[in-house]
């Protein structure tokens, strides 16, 4: 049996598995961000999502619009594409286990975001969809 990764953020992104690292993370004024990086894009580029949500306990929460975001850089510096979320969807996470003892969070989440930004254009999709999405991540305070 595969042990449970400290922290981690997994997801089907635009039908494909997806994984990422994830820092700590910090909680200030019950908002929770989630940080995550991955540098596996197909295309080789580095991947940053960042998931935002005011939460004081487990339950299903309304994702942040202004802090929940999408983009890809280039040595991990030069913005290649920007993306907002999808108004439209539904997008939601939903906070499974809130431990404060050990310093832990876990949930899911479901996200939809429009491009706003790609250089070169027309080489990054219109949309992406996370769906399925899992976090485990340490609280910083």
């Amino acid at each position: 049996m595969v042990p449970t990764p400290i922290v981690s953020v997994n997801a089907v992104k635009n039908n494909k598995t997806w994984s990422a690292f994830s820092s700590e993370l910090p909680v200030k004024d019950d908002i929770i961000s989630i940080y995550a990086y991955s540098d596996r894009n197909e295309m080789g580029l580095e991947e940053n999502l960042r998931i935002s949500f005011k939460a004081t306990d487990a339950g299903t929460y309304n994702l942040d619009g202004k802090r929940t975001i999408y983009f890809n850089t280039v040595g991990k510096d030069v913005g290649v594409s920007d993306y907002k979320m999808d108004s439209l969807f539904s997008n939601k996470a939903t906070v499974i286990n809130y431990d404060r003892t050990n310093n832990f969070i876990t949930g899911t989440f479901n996200i939809r975001f429009i491009k706003t930004f790609d250089n070169p254009a027309n080489t990054h999709p219109d949309t992406l969809r996370f769906s399925n999405g899992n976090f485990r991540v340490q609280i910083r305070n």
